[in-house]
């Protein structure tokens, strides 16, 4: 059965490095996949355009907040505001399944975390779409945890080889950013991340998930 996909990526590249793959079998499944990208600058043109050609790179389709709205860095200075935002996304969108960025070291990602997490409630309100499933995906390069979630990695999306190549070539996109091997963002060590989760439940390629909340 077709999905409806919401992915909320709190800077430009966080969504490619943490689960272009699964970005990518979604595609390729048939859902519709939007990704929304949290944090910008008013002279973010490079990253968003990069941001748009990675998202595109996997066959969804890129958002962006209100430019300059949420500033890198500063994203849950007005945690109604942003709540408020992925409201709009959500109740236009109206996914069956939210994908939410890990509550790691960076702030930003604590912020999208949370204000999705709330926006993700059930409502009072019949305004509010309900989201029938929430998953939490893990991006490589700030996993030093703030707090204590009990969030557990332990469903797992099995990729195949043309699922890695998008990633890959997603991740490529995002030459301003990306850093050469042993750095967590390079495309090399993304695709060893992606064995190693892949030999963790006997597959060849994977990306871990935890649920906040899953219906099947």
């Amino acid at each position: 059965m077709k999905k409806t996909v919401l992915v909320l990526s709190p800077h430009a590249d966080d969504s490619e490095l943490g689960m272009g793959g699964t970005v990518a079998k979604h595609v390729r499944e048939g859902d519709d996949v939007y990704v929304v990208c949290i944090a910008t600058h008013r002279s973010d043109d490079i990253r968003i355009a990069q941001f748009e050609s990675a998202v595109k790179t996997l066959g969804a389709t890129p958002l962006e907040a209100q430019r300059g709205r949420f500033n890198d860095g500063k994203v849950g200075e007005s945690m109604a505001d942003l709540v408020s935002t992925i409201d709009d996304f959500k109740n236009k969108i109206k996914p069956d399944i939210l994908y939410l960025p890990y509550p790691s070291v960076h702030q930003d990602h604590v912020a999208v975390y949370e204000a999705g997490l709330r926006s993700a409630r059930i409502s009072l309100s019949d305004r509010q779409w309900f989201i029938p499933t929430v998953l939490v995906y893990r991006e490589p390069v700030s996993q030093i945890d703030v707090y204590a979630t009990g969030l557990k990695f332990d469903l797992f999306s099995i990729l195949d080889d043309a699922d890695i190549k998008r990633k890959m070539d997603a991740v490529e996109c995002h030459k301003s950013e990306i850093l050469p091997y042993p750095h967590p963002s390079s495309p090399k060590y993304l695709e060893y991340e992606a064995r190693n989760e892949g030999g963790r439940c006997g597959v060849m390629f994977a990306e871990a998930f935890a649920a906040v909340r899953m219906a099947i």
